[in-house]
């Protein structure tokens, strides 16, 4: 297994692959990146230098940022709390741009399902109180993080959905097991559509931590740029580069911020601030998706 190049020794490389672009979609995972990862996940929480470097690249109008995550929309949107962001929850099976949210069709249609196969995952998994059940609305989560028994209750959930005969699937990430529709869709498919949304020109980059941020990481090559947080697994990544730890993320978007501004400075300073992928955007890109307006 070859571990890739660290990005901030080679940020000049990625400035040649972005060199070219007229604007940069930046994607952004949340748990592992954006937040550090912490044994209960209600207490994440993004740090004040990621927020601050994320603040100034999203006020750059040849910038666009999105916030990608498995976190429920909602819980997303309060966590990172930044004005002019698009925000993609339940791995992207939901999208906020502006004031719209966009839903997958299939997700909508199995909310019923996930909330009865999350309630009797509870009943199953009464034997491991440290194992909880996160009912996210369209999809869910089984937390083993910190358990004895992490691989007993994954198998169990595995079983137990598998037997249930219905249209969900089970995907592993780290120290959990997500409970999805079955659909082609993942951060991947999220990051495709964004791009296809945006601006003419503009390149992708994505940065993520977990096994589920490997499709975001492939779906932006090979024209744009993949940064994978933290040790590599065993079974490799598909990212271009890595930074060795949370910690440092905001040193990478602070250097991306900076390149934007020598990239694009005119723009930076004549254009006003605005949000580069709006709502319309998407809706014409993406019409299958449930409209819902907040």
């Amino acid at each position: 297994m070859t571990t890739p190049p660290s990005a901030l020794s080679n940020r000049e490389q990625i400035a040649r692959a972005l060199d070219g672009s007229d604007g940069l979609l930046l994607g952004v995972d949340f748990d592992g990146t954006l937040a550090p990862i912490v044994p209960d996940p209600d207490d994440a929480a993004i740090t004040d230098s990621a927020r601050e470097s994320l603040v100034d690249l999203a006020k750059h109008p040849r910038v666009t940022v999105a916030a990608v995550s498995g976190r429920e929309l909602s819980d997303l949107v309060d966590r990172v709390d930044i004005d002019g962001l698009v925000y993609a929850g339940n791995h992207g099976l939901e999208i906020r741009a502006g004031e719209t949210t966009f839903v997958h069709p299939a997700a909508a249609r199995q909310r019923a399902q996930i909330r009865h196969l999350s309630e009797r995952l509870r009943d199953r998994l009464t034997d491991f109180p440290e194992c909880t059940v996160e009912n996210k609305s369209l999809t869910a989560t089984v937390h083993v993080r910190g358990s004895d028994h992490a691989a007993r209750v994954a198998s169990a959930t595995e079983t137990f959905v598998a037997e249930a005969e219905n249209d969900v699937r089970v995907v592993p990430g780290k120290c959990v097991r997500e409970l999805r529709p079955a659909v082609e869709w993942d951060k991947g498919a999220a990051m495709e559509l964004l791009a296809e949304a945006a601006s003419d020109g503009y390149r992708p980059l994505y940065i993520g931590d977990d096994t589920t941020d490997e499709d975001g990481f492939r779906a932006v090559q090979p024209d744009g740029v993949a940064a994978k947080v933290g040790t590599v697994a065993e079974t490799g990544t598909a990212a271009d580069f890595e930074l060795r730890e949370q910690a440092a993320v905001p040193r990478l978007l602070d250097w991306l911020s900076e390149y934007a501004d020598e990239r694009w400075t005119s723009e930076r300073h004549d254009s006003p601030s605005r949000q580069q992928l709006r709502a319309d955007d998407l809706r014409d890109t993406e019409d299958e998706f449930v409209v819902r307006n907040e």
